[in-house]
This record gives structure tokens, sequence and C-alpha cells, in this order.
């Protein structure tokens, strides 16, 4: 089945039924277009300020549309053949204008020969944005004219019946996808189509563009979806979009399941305006992340029926994994404020990570002591291994850890808490005969001063092994190993990182 796509966009024009809604252009061109079977042409003379006007009112059966929609985007489709020769981006080369039934506007410098060489193009623009020139107060709910400015002034071409196009007009935030065993080149297919052309997200030589979001699954209905992506690419341009559009988003409901596999994805935010990663409802299926490469992109959030391993997150604002298996992770150059890398989930699910170069490494919040599985960190100065802001004093015990990772901290709280770090290792023995048969019921015993207590006192089990951890202040112990018809066992081992060996008894005659 493939991807069912669902655009989160409003049409205003197609650009072919509406021409008689449109003031200062040529009509519709049924030659040269994007969307469909036409677009709407317009000819901007040289050494001129071209207007082309919409009156989405009229063409929307008298009914003004509302943009007040929060992280609401107008997309756009424009070709030319003398854009080159038009004036830049901050000249006012390319301008668009939202205007309400009272005549209040705003207008954005879209585009010029700096930035746009004519080529048909889905241009993006934030209509909360900041407006480069605006009149009156714009009621959002209340849009009837779309204009298009063009500034051609002292520009020398030869005239002809059109040089701009514009087709479709939309506005809205993105794409929805449901459906089974799809990936993302599956939704580029179709956003690409001809029939629609949403400009959301394309597909060129092997890379996914997206400038918009995208949700995966169905929060309200029934639908079942199952994405299944393997070593795709997918970057979010740099627009002028809104701080909360660029999201990749998960979503399901107690009737509508959604899974996810993921293997091998690089995502990666283009811009300056980052993307986030939410991938915490709580209704999701069983979902798997791997492999996969995260790059300067925004908050990252998982769900505990997620499994995420062997993957990379470098230069990204805090990940909360809830209660996920987070494991094997990489978290590097973190450049959020949120208080860490990695919000601290509490218990046993996030192990064996990875942390570079991060001021903070993992925020705590929880109020009682915690234990670190396989947690490495670079010990960078300046860096800080953990960020406490639970109020309180904890104690975080390093499991299978050299004695010197983690062994920083900071109190985001500024009121006097600390985090004291007790080393703890895992200790594995087994022991066996010079037949390789294992020995069942030997003593085994570690100790740093021959003195009681010690620190392992134990003996092998019907497999001939003992499993136990160790968190204290001795780097070294001397292991005996005795069984009666074995000449005992000793020897040095060290306390900083895990013990894991395998010990072989030989008889001895004078017991048996």
């Amino acid at each position: 089945m493939a991807a069912s796509v669902t655009a989160n966009l409003t049409l205003i024009t197609n650009g072919e039924d509406d021409s008689g809604d449109w003031g200062n252009t040529d009509g519709t061109d049924t030659e040269v277009f994007i969307q469909n079977t036409g677009s709407e042409s317009w000819y901007v003379a040289k050494n001129n300020t071209s207007t082309a006007t919409f009156d989405a009112y009229s063409a929307n059966g008298n009914t003004a549309f509302d943009m007040s929609a929060t992280d609401t985007h107008l997309y756009f489709w424009i070709y030319s053949t003398v854009a080159l020769l038009n004036g830049t981006k901050d000249n006012s080369g390319l301008t668009v204008r939202i205007e309400d039934g009272s005549a209040n506007y705003k207008e954005w410098k879209v585009a010029g020969r700096d930035t746009w060489d004519g080529r048909w193009t889905c241009f993006i623009q934030n209509i909360n944005a900041t407006a480069d020139s605006s009149s009156g107060t714009l009621s959002y709910t209340d849009i009837q004219t779309i204009k298009f400015y063009v500034n051609a002034s002292g520009t020398s071409y030869r005239s002809s019946p059109a040089n701009y196009w514009i087709d479709v007009i939309r506005f809205g935030t993105g794409l929805t996808i449901t459906g089974t065993a799809w990936d993302f080149e599956d939704v580029a297919a179709v956003d690409e189509a001809i029939a629609n052309k949403y400009g959301v997200i394309n597909l060129v030589e092997g890379v996914l563009f997206c400038q918009g979001r995208l949700i995966v699954g169905d929060a309200t209905g029934s639908v079942t979806t199952t994405l299944s992506s393997a070593n795709e690419t997918l970057y979010f341009l740099d627009r002028p979009v809104s701080t909360g559009l660029y999201k990749l988003s998960a979503v399901a409901s107690g009737s509508a399941t959604t899974t996810f596999a993921i293997d091998g994805l690089v995502c990666k935010t283009v811009g300056t305006t980052r993307a986030d990663i939410d991938f915490s409802d709580t209704d999701l299926g069983t979902c798997t992340l791997e492999n996969s490469t995260f790059l300067s992109m925004g908050l990252v959030s998982f769900d505990a029926n997620t499994t995420v391993q062997d993957s990379k997150f470098n230069n990204c604002l805090q990940i909360d994994p809830s209660t996920a298996s987070f494991t094997k992770n990489t978290i590097s150059n973190y450049v959020g404020t949120e208080g860490g890398s990695l919000l601290w989930p509490g218990g046993s699910t996030c192990t064996y990570c990875t942390f570079a170069n991060c001021d903070y490494g993992i925020e705590i919040t929880q109020v009682v002591d915690q234990t670190f599985t396989g947690h490495l960190f670079d010990d960078e100065a300046g860096n800080y291994d953990v960020g406490l802001s639970g109020g309180t004093s904890i104690t975080v015990t390093k499991a299978g850890l050299p004695a010197a990772n983690p062994n920083s901290y900071y109190d985001h709280t500024t009121s006097g808490d600390t985090v004291t770090f007790v080393a703890s290792i895992n200790i594995d023995i087994h022991v066996e005969d010079q037949a390789a048969a294992d020995i069942a019921s030997a003593y085994v015993y570690i100790d740093e001063d021959d003195e009681s207590p010690f620190i392992l006192n134990t003996t092998t089990d019907g497999n001939g092994e003992v499993s136990d951890s160790y968190s204290g202040a001795a780097t070294s112990g001397i292991l005996r190993i005795r069984k009666y018809g074995y000449k005992p066992y000793k020897g040095t081992v060290s306390l900083t990182t895990d013990i894991n060996v395998n010990i072989t008894l030989i008889t001895d005659p004078q017991q048996t």
C-alpha cells in the first residue's frame, strides 16, 4: 500500500479556473504551468514596478479566507524568464502581500535576482513574520486579496506577451501521511504529482528537501499507519518559516495504530529554524529507530514503546527519551538551554550512551538516587556531565564505568544541592577445570585488604559462574578461588572497570 497523503493546506487558487479574479495579468496559460493544466500569465514591464492582484474574496464565493491558525504559511508557485534581470531580494525583486477587507495589509520581500534564477519554485512565507511593509492592523480572519509585486526598475529586456507565471496558491502547514509500508520518498512522489504540487517535500538526486510539517499517522480516525524508512536523507530547508512550523511527528489514537521502523535516516535542519522530532505520542505502537543521524535539530522526544539505538544526535536541542529503550547512542555538541542534552528518564531504559562536547550532559529532575549504566563523558574542561534540577542532593552510581566517568555536576537550582558519584562495576567470573568442564560450588571471593567484609564472597552456580557488582572506593583487589580437589587460584583484578574472566583450576593430586 502506498502512502496516503493529506495536505494540511487550503487552496486559494489553482492558477487556471479563477482568471477572471486576477487583475493586471494576461489570463490563463495552458502551455506554461507546474500544477494541473494551467497557470496565470503575467507581463512585467521593463523599467517599471508591476503588480498582479488576485481577488481571493470573489474567487471564494464572496467569502474571506481565515489565515489566523497558528504557524500558517503561504505557499505559492512562480516562474519567470526575466527574474535575473529584475531587482535583488532586498530591492523588492519579488514581493507578496496579503490584504484584508479594509485594505489593511502586510507584505514581504520574497526573492530577487540574487536568490532566484526564475525556475519554477514553490515559495513559502510565514505570514506572521515581521513585515517588510504594512498598513493598519491586518485581520487574519478576513484575508481577501493576494498581491505580487516585481521591481523591474532599470532593467532592459525585450517586450513579450508574458514573462511571469503564477500557479497554485495555498496556505497551511504541511502534510499528514497514513497508510502502510511507505517511506519518505513515496511521500515526495505524491507531493510532486502534477495534480498536487504541494511544494512541501521533494526528492532531488537522492535527498529529500522539506519546507513544512510532516505528521505521520492518524490522531483522530482509525487508519493504520506503518512507516518503513531505510537509508533516506531528509533536509528541512532554510526558509522564512515560524519557529513552530518545522516538525516530524508521529501520532496515533486508540483506534488508529501507528508504528515506524526507521533505519539509517539522516535528518538535518539546514537553516537557523530548527525542526523538532516528536515521537512522544503515548498511543504509538512498537517503533524502532536505529543507525540514524540527526544534525542541528530542535527538541527530540520519544514514547515508551520506541527503541532508539546506535544513533547520533549532533548540535541538537534537548532529547527526552521518556522510558524508551535508549541505548548505544551518541550525543555531541549540545546547543540548547534546557538544562542538559538528555533529560534523564530514571530507571534502567537509558544505557551505554556517549556524550561529547556537551556543556551539560544529563539533566536529572528526579529527587532520588540514580544508576547510570555504561554512559561515557568526554571530561572536557568547562563541561558538566550532570545537571541537577531536582532541588535535592543525590547519589549517582556508575555501573560498569571507569572511575572518572561521570565525575562533574552543575546545580541548576543554585540551592547548594550536590551529586555524589559512586563507581560500580559488573563482576562476571566463570570457573572450569582443565577439560573445560564447569566447576560448581567453588568458593570465589575478592578483597582489597585481607580483612572482612569482602568485596565478593560467594560460590559458583551449576554453570560454574558468579555474577555480581561492586561500587566502592577500592581500585584493585585480590581474587581467590578454592575448591577441594583443585589447587587454589590467586590473582589481582582492577576494580575500576568490569571484571569478565574465565579461570581454570588445576587438579591437585594431593587432594584426590
